[in-house]
């Protein structure tokens, strides 16, 4: 019966313990904060045409096409986000521009079937993206 207790009490203690042991290891003070660093608007483009192409089976002149119009378009929202004391809904004017003369772009460089699966796909992304809906 000694044993028992004596064994339930050890638990008890190592269980009581265990928590403020991890919790120590997850807020170590020494360790700086890593920030999501932000991508290059090449990085982006790349990113924007690497997807297009593995979706879309995009020929080798509409990749570099499509690189270049969304290079325009991550530069365009770059320069948006950075204009110092601008308002949001100017922020917002701007980076729906930028938008709306990608998918012009695109509408020209794909051909019409490829534009509706990327329309139909870029609706989708939004509407899984939009909070609370």
């Amino acid at each position: 019966m000694k044993k028992i207790l004596c064994l339930l009490s050890i638990s008890a203690s190592l269980l009581a313990f265990a928590p403020a042991t991890r919790a120590s290891c997850y807020f170590q003070q020494d360790q700086p904060v890593q920030e999501k660093k932000q991508k290059t608007p090449e990085q982006r483009a790349t990113g924007v045409s690497n997807r297009l192409t593995k979706d879309l089976s995009l020929t080798d002149d509409q990749k570099k096409k499509v690189y270049d119009a969304a290079l325009t378009r991550a530069q365009k929202m770059d320069q948006a986000r950075s204009q110092p004391g601008a308002d949001r809904t100017q922020m917002r004017a701007q980076v729906k521009s930028a938008n709306d003369a990608f998918e012009s772009s695109l509408k020209i460089i794909l051909t019409p079937d490829q534009f509706t699966k990327w329309k139909a796909d870029n609706d989708s992304r939004k509407q899984n993206n939009q909070p609370g809906q």
